[in-house]
């Protein structure tokens, strides 16, 4: 994990270990892995593949990740600024924060 003082970060895909607090659902058709992205010059992202949460069965989970990886834990940051940064990809997707 990446390290600078009053800096924390939650997930990087270039550390050794990107996920090691993110807990993973994966749908039957999906996948969260890491890949090279050749339009980032080679660089290592994260790809999270799965059928969008509206046509997917009402009793089937979506391919997602989350932080922390237990919904019994919080993350007790203190930092008032999140930056997230995510390529375009033209694809529909979701991003949920909770406060």
């Amino acid at each position: 994990m990446l390290h600078v003082e009053g800096f924390e970060s939650l997930l990087s895909s270039v550390a050794d270990r990107p996920l090691s607090l993110w807990g993973k659902s994966i749908a039957l058709d999906g996948s969260v892995k890491r890949v090279v992205d050749e339009a980032l010059k080679g660089d290592r992202v994260i790809e999270i593949i799965g059928k969008t949460e509206g046509s997917i069965p009402k009793d089937s989970l979506p391919t997602c990740i989350h932080c922390p990886s237990s919904s019994e834990e919080f993350l007790q940051i203190k930092l008032p600024i999140l930056v997230f940064v995510m390529k375009n990809l033209k694809q529909e997707g979701k991003i949920e924060f909770q406060v």
